[in-house]
């Protein structure tokens, strides 16, 4: 993530941070990419009350409407299949 940080590549650090499970800088990327109605419901899905606070006072009357009587599922990255060990290694 701080490679793409570096080389200000924005699509790179939001796949990284998908692929880390980090919500907190999934939103701050939206928000710096200025997509704030975005960014709210990332935050507000995932608990992130305050941050979705302060983005609903910046929205005012554009905040979108998260739909009611459904529960989101978090999206977080698959627990690897096999843990521990290290790899094979070639003898000569």
């Amino acid at each position: 993530m701080k490679i793409a940080e570096a080389k200000n590549n924005v699509m790179g650090q939001f796949h990284n941070a998908l692929y880390l499970g980090d919500v907190k800088e999934r939103v701050k990327i939206l928000e710096k990419a200025g997509h704030l109605p975005l960014a709210y419901i990332t935050a507000s899905v995932h608990g992130l009350n305050d941050v979705a606070e302060r983005l609903a006072t910046e929205l005012g009357d554009n905040m979108p409407v998260l739909p009611e009587g459904k529960t989101p599922p978090l999206l977080m990255p698959p627990s690897p299949v096999m843990c521990g060990g290290d790899w094979p290694l070639i003898e000569w």
